[in-house]
């Protein structure tokens, strides 16, 4: 995937979560669309968009070794964890990862190969002002069965504005 197609994905990416994000708002519903940065594996940009009060779909464009995208439908406990002053919110859910894999073949010529599987994705989320703001800790670990089947497991920290 080259540079410009890889920020084209991340510019449609977030234009998709926004669109949505506005006919929620026009609806009623405020502060439906997140969109923020996620950092570690994976790394780039994330968004969240809320469907229910307790559950949202959760999605990243993101580049680690390799390129990828996720989408996640997620379940939520809002306040769930309470520490001293402090409340947490858990959530978890099950959605895919596409990741565009570069790899050497016998002949020692690089190519992007298609991985795809199924992701888990758990985590903790640290509302902030109002939940105009969160941060959030999550593990993923994803099976990918396309083109054979591999194991990985992926932890980030990110942060997201709602709108």
């Amino acid at each position: 995937m080259t540079s410009l197609g890889f920020t084209l994905s991340i510019l449609l990416f977030v234009t998709g979560f926004l669109t949505l994000g506005e006919c929620r708002a026009a609806a009623g519903n405020s502060r439906t669309v997140g969109v923020g940065l996620i950092l570690a594996n994976p790394t780039g940009v994330s968004a969240n968009f809320k469907v229910s009060p307790r559950n949202s779909i959760d999605g990243a464009v993101a580049f680690d070794s390799d390129p990828h995208l996720h989408g996640t439908y997620l379940f939520q406990q809002y306040d769930a964890i309470q520490v001293n002053n402090y409340k947490f919110d858990w959530y978890a859910g099950l959605g895919a990862r596409l990741r565009f894999r570069k790899e050497r073949d016998a002949q020692l010529v690089d190519s992007r190969k298609i991985h795809l599987g199924p992701r888990f994705s758990a985590g903790l989320g640290f509302p902030i002002s109002q939940r105009q703001f969160d941060a959030f800790a999550e593990i993923a670990p994803t099976v990918e069965l396309v083109p054979r089947v591999e194991v990985d497991f992926g932890f980030a920290l990110g942060a997201r504005i709602y709108f």
